[in-house]
């Protein structure tokens, strides 16, 4: 009973402290939450919504940074294949290493699972260096023989980043955060942001899916890009810390 007096008690100083501000709903659920979080008064088997969509908010831009890494640096290295195709062939994965957050080193694991795939990582230690450290080869195969040195190379990031781990990291994330809207769904879906954080989720999963996949015209990595800066614009306030 005292500790529903405090929280209360607490609750009425926290909005007297607002002055004439009228808050919103959504405000005073926040400033709610984290009282009763500091009050120890939180219930963990039946989480609130704003705790449900904060969550669920957290995690999908866990997941959309990195996916927008890596679309940026797919989208660089379609650029530098383009119009710098000449410097591209020269020094290969140390001059994309130049446009892109991943090392020489990782790009050159890419370019390698062009033509070993995951069979790379079964091979002794001695086989598997000496195909990385020859992996620029395949830049040159694939502009004289195959005519299409872009898509191998921005295949190279795609395959880095798939065996640096960050893919299924953004997964891992997207599914807690598909969790939480499961039962933001079920017990709250006229909550206000409900509609915003599924927007953003829906994005996110579809830029991740286009990152892996390759498919559809590059444009959609500024579109992705684009859709998603909307709806943090409209919950970042919310949510942020």
């Amino acid at each position: 009973m005292k500790k529903i007096i405090s929280i209360v008690l607490a609750l009425i100083f926290a909005f007297c402290a607002c002055g004439s501000t009228v808050l919103t709903p959504e405000e005073r659920e926040a400033i709610f939450y984290e009282v009763a979080k500091e009050k120890g008064m939180l219930d963990n088997e039946n989480p609130s919504p704003y705790e449900l969509s904060k969550s669920a908010y957290e995690n999908i831009n866990v997941a959309y940074k990195i996916i927008r890494q890596i679309g940026d640096d797919m989208y660089e290295v379609w650029k530098a294949c383009i119009g710098e195709h000449d410097k591209v062939l020269s020094y290969g994965s140390d001059y994309l290493a130049t446009k892109v957050s991943l090392s020489e080193e990782e790009i050159r694991i890419g370019l390698a699972m062009l033509r070993y795939g995951d069979a790379l990582n079964n091979m002794n230690q001695v086989q598997r260096q000496r195909h990385i450290d020859d992996a620029d080869v395949w830049i040159f195969y694939f502009d004289n023989y195959e005519n299409n040195m872009v898509a191998a190379c921005v295949c190279s990031i795609v395959n880095a980043y798939f065996h640096n781990g960050k893919f299924e990291e953004a997964e891992t994330a997207l599914d807690t955060a598909k969790e939480n809207l499961k039962i933001l769904s079920a017990d709250y879906s006229d909550y206000e942001h409900y509609l915003n954080l599924k927007g953003f989720f829906t994005t996110t999963r579809a830029y991740l899916d286009y990152c892996q996949n390759l498919e559809g015209p590059v444009k959609q990595l500024i579109d992705y890009k684009e859709q998603a800066k909307e709806y943090i614009g409209k919950l970042d306030y919310y949510f942020e810390d």
